[in-house]
């Protein structure tokens, strides 16, 4: 649920802990977003006010509450207990929530939906898929995607972008397959990239370090879906997509510290880092010491 207040928003990586928000009495939303899927956490107290879940909303509750009331649009009233990790899935209308007894914590989806029309078309079904309203679905799978998100989001080292789009991928697959009875999205035997192919790939990603890369930018180069593609570039290198990208941003930045005198900060920009911060961690993480300390050594 989304609190209908406007909350306290932060971007994932932001170094808190889940135990401290949920032990919190106060309203806290933080954000997730990367191509192709974009991701709300909310932890709200009961009764403060109405909440809203979005249209076309994939939400998993994850505290119970023995009765909650919520309206389908303006038109069904549902009353039901929740048990945990329990699923939503929204349509048209958006879900107005009038009552929950006990402090709710929740995570709420919403995958592209131009890229959900692309993969149901390729996979033999309609070119615009309808969203059905379900509720209080028993489904693991999304409930741990959602549980994956909600780690991202608190983790102390923000995820790849690219990471974050693979397990939208994976999810818009999954909920296709199995809400929608599609079939082979994920068939065909998964081969290793042709090493033209990935050629092709790595130096576009060498070429363009410096900005954003795009699971389905890389796959495209391969003629491949990003979910196929990750595969089949994980079997071909041994490492993620993302993994990749993130040394290849470190190989660059240790070479601009060694032949530049650009500040920290622009060797960042130049790597492909929006935030210093996250530079500076997967610097350490990746070399084992700051760049200061590594421009420090290479003086000698």
């Amino acid at each position: 649920m989304r609190h209908a207040i406007h909350p306290l928003r932060l971007r994932g990586g932001n170094g808190l802990c889940v135990a401290d928000v949920i032990r919190s009495m106060k309203p806290f939303c933080c954000t997730l977003s990367s191509a192709g899927v974009h991701v709300e956490y909310a932890r709200t107290a009961p009764a403060e006010a109405v909440s809203v879940t979005r249209p076309y909303a994939i939400g998993v509750a994850f505290t119970p509450q023995p009765m909650t009331v919520w309206d389908v649009g303006r038109h069904t009233r549902r009353r039901s207990a929740i048990q945990p990790a329990a699923v939503f899935l929204t349509a048209s209308d958006a879900l107005y929530w009038q009552r929950w007894e006990h402090i709710s914590e929740s995570v709420e989806i919403w995958l592209d939906r131009p890229r959900l029309d692309e993969l149901s078309d390729t996979s033999g079904g309609p070119s615009h898929v309808q969203f059905e309203y379900r509720d209080l679905i028993d489904d693991p799978i999304i409930a741990g995607v959602a549980a994956r998100f909600r780690s991202a989001m608190f983790a102390h080292e923000p995820w790849n972008p690219m990471r974050i789009e693979a397990l939208g991928e994976f999810l818009a697959v999954h909920f296709l397959e199995t809400y929608h009875g599609l079939h082979g999205i994920r068939g065909g035997r998964i081969r290793k990239l042709e090493p033209a192919v990935l050629r092709r790939v790595t130096d576009y990603i060498a070429a363009n370090l410096g900005g954003p890369l795009t699971l389905r930018t890389l796959a495209q180069l391969a003629d491949q879906s990003p979910f196929h593609f990750a595969k089949s570039f994980r079997i071909t290198t041994a490492v993620p997509p993302y993994t990749f990208v993130t040394a290849r941003r470190m190989d660059h930045a240790m070479t601009l510290l060694r032949t530049t005198a650009l500040p920290v900060r622009d060797v960042a920009a130049r790597a492909g880092y929006v935030s210093l911060s996250h530079f500076l961690r997967n610097f350490r993480s990746a070399w084992g010491q700051n760049p200061h300390e590594f421009r420090d050594d290479l003086r000698g």
